[in-house]
């Protein structure tokens, strides 16, 4: 049957039409699906950042939202206008080639520009706002790229895409967005240099290994969902971490720069490194995770990970259902990794417990001597921690702010150059709460060789760290770094000249460390004299016998002069002696040479008594015969008295000779040598007559 050409057109025309419109559709369904998940993923993020806004009363500058997302559309847009020259330029190269360089290194910087535009002005900016930041250009930026992919690519192409590279680019730039931040928070070139690298640096090796593994594909294309995970995980520590770091506005009102407050905020993780290291439990223990409140959130995380688990088996027949054509890898990406990853992220979204790295954290100190010379004088103290353009000093008083000094840093092996230094922060007092004690100081003007030491400082720290947390051969040698007896006390006392310390007869359950000032020790007698034992200066301890288990004290503490103390209890004495081999060879060399000492006045008071006992002896002699004398028996003749010892034995109810025997030995050293006295008087019979005596007395009256 003949066919009019009239109708065959027509039917061309129609089946042409029907084309025309499936192909409208699938650019729809493509268009669509590239710009669906980035509002998905953008309020995953931005879910726990409005409550952390509402929790502190900040109003977030949507403004900035708007201008953020503008921006990272014309990113993308100018890359897409300069991809062929781009192609042209890296014609050839490798897949490593395309990915970290071609692809990640050229879109992240351009999002570092468009990040930097959107941070020049920003109220009220904070670290977190610099994340912020990030998160609103990956998302402009995300929005063009899907839709040039649907546009040019189909719809298979521009699923896998849609589905894994808005959360790598919300990441991602997000991340860049953070060090970006840190580098606009710092004032000195250093710091912003380190920042400004990492926000290069840290992004691309992400992103770069992100393509790797999809241009690579095969088994490579099924690591992408773990690596989102992780770098959805990063993102998380960061925004806990910069959630505890004040705004702009508050390091101006505590008058510091970003890396001053960096250095407080590290201080007590060294001290709680230093009581773990003791035994001591912290007395706040904050989890890492918090866990998510929300039933719902939690429902819908369950739901997407084994939703993705159940459809694995049946992910063909769930692609053909949806009328999509995917090779097998991309089955799995889409149908079970993509859901299971979004599943897992959304629990991820606000976890991790901001209060864990302000209240748990630790870190392992290494204290350097400093050596700090000024025009009152040279004080010689200790730092947990030096950059090259601050450091955290153990001050015992205030530092004056308008001097400048000079610090020297030392440890066995290390030394460095000296360098001038201002006090930008003091703390010396119970009324400051929590915030760690001591100095901050900046560094003016440090010379290059200050910068290679504070290179080999870090990397020392470092390789100790590795040594410590690996039990390396010789990691028990590490706590010689950071347990001394300065960095072991509990508790600080500030005492005025004449203060009690401590008094004899009181509990002994802790020790002293002088920072400043002078402690004299008395032992008190049973007349209420008090004897001075030892004066001790700045940099000794004290009353170490509290390890020993004694109870009580067993003499009285003073304080001549204005004095600090740090007190500590026993147990951390022992870990001293237990993890500091030459501080206990030094405690025993003192304990020694106490012992020394003692027994030094011990036979000097032994010598005295006995040249009192002497003394009193001839004093008894020579009044015996002043008496006689003075009774008419004069002693230069033969110095022999006739005693009628008849009646006063016979009163006392001895015989005369033990009555002669008594006396003689109350005025002779060796009584036995005088005629017809015999032996000495039997202690008994001394006791006895002496007994008898004590209620008798004798007054001398002149004639």
């Amino acid at each position: 049957m003949r066919v009019h050409p009239c109708a065959r057109l027509k039917t061309h025309d129609t089946a042409g039409k029907s084309a025309l419109h499936q192909g409208m559709r699938l650019m729809i369904a493509s268009i669509v699906i590239s710009i669906l998940p980035m509002p998905l993923f953008y309020l995953i993020y931005f879910r726990h950042f409005f409550t952390y806004y509402r929790m502190k009363g900040i109003k977030p500058v949507f403004i900035k939202h708007v201008e953020g997302l503008l921006y990272g559309v014309a990113v993308a847009i100018i890359l897409i206008l300069l991809s062929p020259a781009l192609d042209e330029l890296f014609k050839g190269g490798s897949i490593a080639v395309d990915s970290f360089v071609k692809a990640a290194l050229v879109e992240k910087m351009g999002a570092l520009a468009a990040i930097l535009l959107l941070q020049r002005y920003y109220p009220r900016f904070s670290l977190l706002e610099g994340v912020s930041s990030g998160l609103i250009v990956g998302a402009g930026f995300s929005l063009v790229e899907n839709v040039f992919y649907a546009l040019n690519y189909g719809t298979p192409v521009v699923l896998v895409r849609a589905l894994f590279s808005v959360p790598l680019h919300l990441s991602t730039c997000a991340l860049t967005g953070y060090f970006a931040g840190a580098a606009k928070l710092c004032a000195t070139a250093p710091y912003r240099t380190l920042h400004y690298a990492r926000a290069i640096t840290v992004p691309v090796a992400l992103h770069g290994v992100f393509d790797l593994f999809i241009m690579q594909g095969g088994g490579f294309t099924y690591l992408v969902g773990p690596l989102a995970i992780i770098i959805t995980g990063m993102l998380e520590l960061f925004i806990a971490w910069a959630k505890l770091v004040p705004p702009v506005q508050g390091l101006a009102a505590e008058n510091l720069r970003f890396e001053d407050w960096l250095l407080k905020y590290r201080q007590p993780r060294f001290e709680r490194w230093i009581l773990n290291s003791m035994g001591t439990p912290r007395a706040v223990r904050v989890p890492f995770f918090r866990p998510l409140m929300n039933p719902a959130l939690w429902a819908a995380s369950a739901a997407l990970v084994a939703g993705g688990l159940a459809l694995l088996p049946f992910r063909a027949e769930t692609v053909t259902l949806l009328g999509i054509a995917l090779r097998p890898a991309e089955q799995i990406l889409v149908v079970t990794v993509f859901p299971a990853s979004i599943g897992i992220s959304l629990a991820m979204a606000g976890a991790v417990n901001p209060d864990f790295f302000r209240l748990s954290m630790v870190r392992i100190p290494v204290i350097f001597d400093a050596v700090l010379k000024s025009p009152g004088g040279e004080d010689s103290l200790v730092s947990f921690d030096i950059t090259p353009v601050n450091c955290f000093l153990r001050t015992f008083e205030p530092l004056d702010p308008a001097g400048e000094a000079e610090i020297v840093f030392e440890r066995k092996g290390f030394h460095s150059p000296a360098v001038k230094a201002r006090a930008v922060w003091n703390n010396h007092g119970a009324h400051m709460g929590d915030e760690p004690t001591g100095t901050i100081v900046k560094f003016i003007g440090p010379p290059l060789s200050f910068f290679r030491f504070a290179m080999g400082y870090y990397y020392y720290r470092l390789r100790k760290g590795i040594i410590y947390n690996l039990k390396l051969p010789g990691f028990e040698g590490v706590r010689r770094l950071f347990m001394l007896p300065q960095t072991v006390m509990q508790s600080e006392l500030v005492l005025r000249a004449g203060s009690m310390v401590f008094r004899q007869g009181e509990d002994a359950n802790s020790f002293y460390f002088i920072k400043k000032g002078q402690v004299n020790i008395y032992k008190e007698l049973d007349s209420g004299k008090r004897i001075l034992l030892e004066s001790m200066e700045a940099g000794q301890i004290f009353n170490e016998m509290a390890l020993l288990g004694e109870t009580r004290r067993g003499v009285t503490a003073e304080c001549p002069v204005n004095t600090i103390l740090a007190r500590a209890h026993a147990d951390n004495l022992e870990a001293l002696i237990k993890y500091n081999p030459d501080f206990a060879f030094a405690l025993v060399r003192k304990l020694a040479g106490r012992v020394d000492r003692t027994q030094e006045s011990l036979t000097q008071t032994i010598e005295y008594i006995q040249k009192l006992a002497d003394m009193r002896s001839a004093h008894s002699r020579n009044a015996a015969v002043l008496l006689a004398w003075a009774m008419g028996h004069d002693p230069r003749g033969s110095g022999s008295l006739a005693v009628d010892a008849d009646t006063p034995a016979a009163a006392l109810d001895v015989t005369p000779d033990e009555l002669l025997r008594y006396i003689a030995g109350s005025l002779f050293e060796a009584p036995h040598d005088h005629e017809g006295l015999g032996t000495p008087a039997d202690p008994r019979l001394v006791a006895s007559i002496e007994k008898r005596l004590s209620g008798t007395g004798l007054k001398l009256v002149r004639k």
